[in-house]
């Protein structure tokens, strides 16, 4: 309960079934806090090298988008 932050509140379940799916609920969201978490701190350490390499990659795709463009426009003529 405390790890979860739910507390111990007037309103708890009382019956095993309700317990139950409050103890999955709360570790899905701890699970899902986790995630987050990790997915933001990853975002925030992304290498300034990877970044740059994703970058060449998608300069070059566009230039062989262009390319493609320019092939099918003269196949377009024929």
């Amino acid at each position: 309960m405390t790890v979860t932050t739910v507390g111990y509140g007037d309103k708890f379940p009382l019956s095993t079934e309700g317990r139950l799916i409050a103890a999955l609920l709360m570790t899905a969201g701890v699970g899902l806090f986790g995630t987050f978490s990790g997915f933001v701190a990853a975002w925030f350490l992304e290498s300034p090298a990877r970044q740059s390499a994703e970058l060449s990659a998608i300069h070059d795709l566009a230039q062989q988008v262009a390319e493609l463009r320019e092939e099918v426009r003269l196949l377009r003529r024929l």
